[in-house]
C-alpha cells in the first residue's frame, strides 16, 4: 500500500509511478477541471476524445441558435401583423395616377370612372410693374391663409427700396415654405414688363390681411376661381364626390390620388403580394437546409433523428404541388415559378396549406420549438462511443465528470 503522496522512482526505470491518494485529499485546481473540461486543457490535454466532446458541444450550440433564428422566421411568417400572406400590391392601369395600399387590404379589381375632374381654387394678383417701387408700403406683413378650419399665420417683410418683383418674390417664397399644399408661381409679360401673382390650391383657401395691407395691395384677396371636388363613378355605381382628389377605398386601406389622372376609365387592382410571399418561404427553406444538411461540419456528432424529424415534416406529397423538392444531398430546394403559379391559380389554398395552423410553417414552428428544448446530450449522436463513455451534457451545456463520492482515485497527472 502506498503510504505517501509523492512518486516514487523505482531504480533502473526513469518513469515515475504515480501516487493513489484519497478523493478528499485531492488538489482543487484537478477538481475544477474535471467539473468544467471544456474551459480547461489540464486535466483532459488535447486528445481525441477531449476534441470530440468539444466539438460535439459546439455543434450542439450551433443548431440550437439557427433552430431559435429558424422559430423567429417561423413567427414571423405566422404572425397577423408580420405575415407576407397579408402584404398587397397596388396596380393602376392609369399612369397618372398614383395610390398607396396596406397590408390586409381586400384582393379585388376596382372599374374607376373619373366623371369630372377636380378643380383647382385659384387666385392672381394684379398685373403689376416688374421694376417698379413696391405697392406695399414698407414695413412688416402679416396675412391670414384659412384652408377650410385649417388658420395659419404668415408675415413679410418690405423695405423702401424694394421693387413689386421682390414684393412678389417675398410671397412666393413665405407660402412654399409654409407646406400649405398651395402652388404659387409668378406670371411674367416680358413684353410689357408686368408681373402677376397665382396661387393654386386642390381645397377652397383665402388670404387676409391681419396688420399691414399687402394683400389687398397686390389683390390677392379674392378667388379667380372656386375649387371644385372630383366626381367619380365606382364599379358601375353612382357617381360620388372626393374631396381633396384624393379617394379613399375598403375603409382608407387604399388610397388613390386623381390630381391629373384625366378623364379616361382606370383599374384599380389589389392583389397578393407574390413576391413577398416566395421570398419568405426562400429564406424559410434556406434556413431549414442549414439545420438538416448532412455534410455540414460537426453533423455527424449530432442525433440523426433532428434531421429526421424536420424530414418528415418537409416531406409531403402535397408540398411538392407546391415547388418543394428534395435534392441528392436530402436538402431542400424551392421551384419559384411552380409556387407563383399555384398563387396565382388558388391564392387561399397555397395560404392553408403553407401558413394555415396545421400548414407546413406550424408544423415545422412546432417541431422546432420541441427540438430545441431536447437536453443536449439527447441531441448528440449515441453512436459515438467517445462522448457516451465518459460525459454527460445537459441542456446549459456544462459538461460534468461522475466524481466518486469514497474510494480513491490515481493522480494520472502528478
Amino acid at each position: 500500500m502506498v503510504q505517501s503522496a509523492r512518486s516514487i522512482v523505482r531504480a533502473g526505470y526513469s518513469h515515475r509511478v504515480h501516487p493513489v491518494m484519497p478523493y478528499a485529499h485531492y488538489p482543487q485546481q484537478y477538481e475544477e477541471s474535471l467539473i468544467s473540461p471544456f474551459n480547461s486543457y489540464t486535466y483532459f490535454g488535447k486528445g481525441t476524445w477531449a476534441r470530440t466532446v468539444r466539438s460535439a458541444a459546439d455543434s450542439v450550440r450551433e443548431w440550437r441558435e439557427q433552430g431559435e433564428q429558424l422559430l423567429q422566421e417561423l413567427q414571423r411568417f405566422l404572425g397577423a401583423h408580420t405575415s407576407p400572406w397579408h402584404a398587397r400590391k397596388l396596380t393602376l392601369s392609369n399612369a397618372d395616377m398614383k395610390g398607396k395600399v396596406q397590408r390586409g387590404a381586400r384582393i379585388h379589381t376596382y372599374s374607376l370612372h373619373i366623371v369630372a375632374p377636380a378643380q383647382a381654387e385659384m387666385v392672381c394678383s394684379y398685373e403689376l410693374a416688374q421694376d417698379g417701387l413696391s405697392i406695399a408700403e414698407p414695413g412688416r406683413h402679416r396675412f391670414l391663409v384659412r384652408q377650410g378650419e385649417q388658420m395659419t399665420e404668415l408675415s413679410v417683410e418690405t423695405s423702401m427700396t424694394d421693387t413689386n418683383g421682390h414684393l412678389l418674390a417675398k410671397l412666393q417664397q413665405t407660402i412654399q415654405q409654409a407646406d400649405l399644399g398651395i402652388q404659387v408661381d409668378i406670371l411674367a409679360d416680358n413684353g410689357r414688363q408686368l408681373l402677376a401673382l397665382e396661387l393654386k390650391g386642390s381645397q377652397a383657401f383665402c388670404l387676409t390681411d391681419l396688420e399691414g395691407s399687402v394683400i389687398s395691395a397686390v389683390g390677392a384677396g379674392q378667388p379667380s376661381s372656386a375649387a371644385e371636388h372630383a366626381r367619380v363613378q365606382l364599379d358601375g355605381g353612382s357617381v360620388q364626390t372626393v374631396q381633396n382628389s384624393l379617394l379613399t377605398l375598403d375603409a382608407g386601406r387604399v388610397k388613390l390620388q386623381l390630381d391629373g389622372a384625366g378623364t379616361q376609365p382606370s383599374t384599380v387592382k389589389v392583389e397578393q403580394d407574390q413576391e413577398a410571399v416566395i421570398d419568405s418561404i426562400r429564406l424559410l427553406m434556406e434556413q431549414v437546409n442549414s439545420l438538416i444538411n448532412e455534410d455540414s461540419d460537426g453533423a455527424e456528432l449530432l442525433n440523426p433523428e433532428l434531421r429526421d424529424s424536420i424530414q418528415r415534416v418537409m416531406n409531403s406529397p402535397s408540398y411538392s404541388l407546391l415547388g418543394f423538392s428534395q435534392t441528392a444531398l436530402r436538402t431542400w430546394s424551392l421551384d419559384t415559378e411552380l409556387l407563383a403559379a399555384a398563387l396565382a391559380d388558388d391564392p387561399g389554398r397555397v395560404e392553408r396549406e403553407l401558413g394555415g395552423p396545421y400548414g407546413w410553417a406550424g408544423r415545422l414552428n412546432e417541431t422546432i420549438a420541441r427540438l430545441i428544448e431536447w437536453p443536449a446530450r439527447e441531441m448528440m449522436n449515441p453512436a459515438d462511443q467517445l462522448m457516451h463513455q465518459f460525459t454527460l451534457y445537459e441542456s446549459s451545456m456544462q459538461s460534468y465528470w461522475h466524481v466518486p463520492h469514497s474510494g480513491w482515485m490515481i493522480n494520472e497527472q502528478a
